[in-house]
């Protein structure tokens, strides 16, 4: 049981494997792989549905099944981009979840590159300023029948508006809790929350003193395609990287061209972002942003100053231009503006007329988490981080691959889990969970709680009984009052009410309780013997005489326990004061 807000949340069914938090690229494609293994999971998911998310709501385009990349752009970008999801994971295994990828793309007649093993050689990425690798758009009909494809294998496993809150351990599990009062507990999990997913990383307490720190922000530019000085360039993805100094360094993100310019929003977070579609705009544009891996540098003061008062605008080039304009900070506004030159000519009127800058636009946002980089796996966790969540790579390609190699090697280590057992020669039980039953009875037939219990444990049930929780009250060594309590609890717990015998007066409250919060309610006689123990109607209930002492009448007794009110104050239609 979990409490937030003062409600309590019942866990007793949402045991699972592994919880999934995000269902972008990269949590998508490691459900896709856990159901080929068979194992228990559910995607979380902060966003809404795929059919009713909108580019014009600015909160949409981050979040909602799909995430960003299936959403809004779909490019799909190969090695060496994503440098270090190739060089830093285990050979076989990144090998295998990349063929595992482009079989899931067949499956919509979407052909990609062939593995190259030159890929897993580190100098294939040794490269100057100018990093060159192949891309291509999925069109907007390959986009919609990923989506549908992945929809409908996965829709049984995913929980959409569903934002976690917290993330806590207890006895061996993780408990996930979400902003709608609901709670889950998981073996594992797949943290695939994206680019801004450490925001809650680090707020659950997974990003504690030691972190890898990353940010990495800017402006985007768009003009016309023909004053784009690298719209000819014969990469769809125009990628410029130059070191400033040790920490920091200046390069130019997602080129679109022919696209257009959207605003992206998650939580206090607004961000400017590129995408292309079908449609040809004769627009482009791209990012040229700023990346730091110190805190205390100039530079990333600046861009913390940034996150903690984020302002959108959108201004003309030629603003922009103007020293004493600064979308983030004096030092860095002076270096991008001086790479801004390198992408159009800042000498012609037309250019400056043309082109308008966005900001701010921001792709990492600080501390991401220290993890065994092999695995894609949180240190001393039973937590993976695929795709942009881990702070080590992004793009399309990368958070699907990484999903698949996650679930890869979350399933070996289950595997080894399971190997161990069979080894061992450990003798296994079942696991599945039984559904919970509050077995109200009387205290005259206290002496009757064990042959109860015997009775719902026969059919497979799981018998909860006061009298076995609590003996008789414990001696009344404990104040009655906080017994009450406990059983109240015990009863929302449950999922179903079974009354034995007659109903005394607190069984009668049991039983309102029951009703308020909408539990199935059965009555059974009771005996010293199972086969004294039959269902009953609710017609042939009989009560004990304190009950009747109210000046009660049983055919409003009857009339109580049969209707479908779920009673605001338990009791209040028979007797007034509940406190009697």
């Amino acid at each position: 049981m979990a409490l937030l807000g003062g409600e309590s949340i019942n866990t007793t069914s949402n045991i699972y494997d592994v919880i999934i938090i995000g269902g972008g690229p990269a949590g998508l494609m490691s459900a896709h792989e856990l159901i080929k293994s068979k194992r228990e999971f559910l995607i979380l998911e902060k966003g809404k549905h795929l059919n009713e998310r909108s580019y014009q709501i600015a909160s949409d385009v981050p979040s909602g099944f799909g995430g960003s990349g299936l959403f809004s752009d779909g490019k799909l970008s190969f090695p060496p981009a994503a440098t270090k999801l190739w060089t830093m994971t285990n050979n076989l295994l990144i090998k295998e979840a990349y063929t595992r990828f482009q079989s899931i793309l067949k499956e919509i007649d979407v052909d990609i590159l062939q593995w190259d093993e030159s890929w897993l050689n580190k100098d294939f990425y040794e490269f100057g300023e100018r990093k060159e690798y192949d891309s291509f758009y999925l069109t907007s009909k390959q986009r919609v029948e990923l989506n549908n494809y992945l929809y409908s294998r996965l829709n049984a496993y995913i929980k959409f508006n569903s934002e976690v809150i917290s993330i806590s351990k207890e006895e061996g599990f993780y408990i996930i809790e979400t902003k709608d009062q609901s709670c889950y507990k998981a073996k594992y999990v797949v943290f695939s929350a994206g680019k801004y997913g450490s925001i809650l990383l680090e707020k659950v307490g997974f990003i504690s003193r030691e972190y890898n720190y990353i940010v990495e922000a800017g402006v985007r530019i768009e003009t016309l395609s023909d004053l784009l000085n690298v719209y000819n360039d014969k990469s769809i993805d125009y990628k410029f990287i130059k070191k400033i100094n040790d920490s920091v360094e200046i390069r130019t993100f997602c080129c679109c061209k022919d696209g257009s310019v959207l605003e992206s929003k998650f939580d206090d977070f607004v961000s400017y972002n590129g995408y292309s579609l079908d449609e040809k705009t004769n627009h482009s544009n791209i990012g040229v942003l700023i990346r730091i891996k110190t805190e205390n540098s100039p530079y990333g003061k600046e861009i913390n100053e940034l996150l903690k008062n984020i302002s959108k605008k959108k201004i003309s080039l030629s603003e922009y231009m103007d020293n004493n304009f600064k979308f983030i900070g004096k030092n860095c506004d002076s270096i991008i503006k001086e790479y801004i030159g390198m992408l159009v000519n800042l000498n012609e009127d037309a250019v400056l007329n043309n082109t308008s800058v966005y900001g701010p636009e921001i792709e990492y946002i600080g501390k991401y988490p220290l993890f065994d980089y092999q695995k894609l796996k949180m240190v001393n966790e039973k937590v993976w981080v695929p795709g942009d969540c881990s702070g080590q790579f992004r793009g399309l390609v990368a958070a699907l691959v990484s999903g698949i190699y996650c679930a890869q090697e979350l399933n070996d280590d289950l595997e080894q889990v399971e190997n161990s057992i069979k080894f061992l020669n450990i003798k296994k039980s079942k696991i599945d969970t039984m559904k919970l039953i509050f077995t109200a009875q009387s205290k005259v037939y206290f002496y009757c709680r064990d042959i109860i219990c015997e009775y719902v444990l026969k059919k497979e049930l799981l018998p909860i009984n006061p009298f076995r929780v609590f003996d008789y009250f414990l001696s009344d060594r404990v104040p009655r009052d906080i017994i009450r309590r406990g059983n109240n609890q015990l009863i929302q717990t449950c999922e179903e009410l079974w009354v034995f015998g007659p109903i005394a007066d607190g069984v009668l409250f049991e039983i309102a309780l029951a009703k308020k919060h909408g539990k199935k309610i059965k009555y059974f006689t009771i005996g010293s013997k199972i086969e004294e123990i039959f269902e009953i109607r609710e017609d042939d209930v009989v009560f004990e005489p304190e009950v009747h002492a109210k000046q009660v009448k049983k055919i409003d007794l009857i009339s109580f326990i049969k209707s479908n009110e779920n009673p605001i104050d338990p009791q209040l239609k028979l007797f007034g004061d509940t406190n009697e």
